[in-house]
């Protein structure tokens, strides 16, 4: 799929393949597969929107990769989450790894989100010798007056779930 590049402040007009993030959900018996773009917020019909107040500061030096921080997110994207969000750095409409430790902050509807896990879904895709493989990774965190804090050395989607999962 290729999108129009949609950096903010930026005039450069291009097109880039997207590079989505895409994980497995089961609901019962059924398997679908999410697909999100962290750079433009493809998500079919609904799309995740900019976080605008988010804020990834390096905790290890030189940890910010270059480009720009971007953060997306969807409240109940799926049954079973209850938010979604996409924090990376991108560049040239792809997304650059971050080179170390990186504190992310996040604020959030303190009334709807009171009880939740935190976690990161990795995905290596499939090779022609090995399979894709998906990890979901609970994440530590603080969360006070509606603000999400937690470290991380992997750009990536993370999920909201709910905490009895």
């Amino acid at each position: 799929m290729v999108r129009a590049s949609k950096r903010y402040g930026c005039n450069y007009v291009g097109t880039t393949e997207c590079t989505p993030f895409e994980i497995t959900i089961t609901s019962g018996e059924t398997e679908a597969i999410l697909t999100i773009c962290p750079v433009c917020g493809d998500h079919g019909d609904t799309p995740f929107a900019a976080v605008m107040d988010a804020v990834i500061k390096a905790v290890d030096r030189n940890a910010l990769p270059r480009g720009e921080q971007i953060v997306r997110g969807m409240e109940v994207p799926f049954d079973g989450a209850l938010y979604a969000f996409t924090a990376a750095y991108e560049y040239a409409g792809k997304i650059e790894p971050f080179k170390g430790a990186v504190s992310i902050t996040l604020t959030l509807d303190a009334e709807k989100y009171t009880e939740f896990k935190l976690v990161r879904v990795d995905v290596v895709p499939a090779t022609e010798t090995t399979e894709r493989t998906e990890t979901w990774t609970e994440i530590a965190f603080t969360y006070e007056d509606g603000k999400l804090i937690f470290e991380t050395d992997t750009a990536g989607l993370f999920l909201l779930i709910p905490a009895r999962t």
